[in-house]
């Protein structure tokens, strides 16, 4: 038996969600691009568990909810500078909570 192949974040956590919901995944493929992922669903060939940011509208898929959410936290993390320039000051914005954006707001109280 030979190395373990290093494997994503999500690969990960599709495996563990799976497991945790009593059956183990068939991975018959990896894709290290959700592009080429969302295609490969879109042309009938798999099923995928991705971030909802990952979905932009106009992909011939149809998107459901986990029965249980996960959550992940993202950081932002910047060169030091005396100040914030005006692109990063947009990103930053851009992370913040936004509840017209359910992809990017904060989970909620259990």
């Amino acid at each position: 038996m030979g190395p373990r192949p290093p494997r994503s974040y999500m690969a990960e956590l599709t495996a563990r969600l799976c497991h945790e919901s009593g059956f183990e995944p068939r991975t018959a493929c990896r894709f290290g691009n959700y592009l080429l992922l969302l295609q490969h669903v879109e042309a009938g060939r798999s099923v995928a568990l991705l971030p909802a940011l990952a979905v932009a509208p106009g992909h011939a898929v149809v998107t459901r909810g986990l029965t249980t959410p996960v959550h992940r936290n993202v950081a932002v993390v910047r060169r030091r500078a005396s100040g914030l320039r005006t692109a990063v000051d947009a990103v930053v914005e851009a992370l913040l909570d936004h509840p017209e954006l359910a992809a990017l707001s904060a989970p909620g109280p259990p």
